[in-house]
């Protein structure tokens, strides 16, 4: 096959291969994450984890993201504090120099 007839053979498949997306991208799309969903739960599986329940929280965020954010915790106190500042230095009078 010479290079002219490869090169149309690429085009071809490249058409094939991007020709389904561009007519019905957003079924494309579910089709690819429902296929994405069903791995992802079989891993899940493989690792011990239970798959996820039904879909009750907010489209587009995780679990952890649908939370209610923790209190911030306040800081242990260090076991070697700081020393306090050293004192201001004496304010000389504006007219004494």
């Amino acid at each position: 096959m010479s290079e002219t007839g490869r090169a149309k053979e690429a085009i071809n498949r490249g058409i094939a291969t991007i020709a389904p997306l561009a007519m019905g991208k957003e079924e494309s799309l579910k089709e690819a994450q429902k296929g994405l969903d069903g791995i992802a739960n079989r891993l899940a599986g493989l690792v011990g984890d239970a798959p996820p329940a039904a879909e009750a929280g907010e489209p587009g965020k995780d679990d952890e993201e649908q939370q209610e954010p923790l209190p911030t915790p306040t800081p242990a106190p260090s076991p070697n504090p700081l020393p306090p500042p050293p004192p201001p230095p004496p304010q000389v009078p504006a007219g004494a120099k």
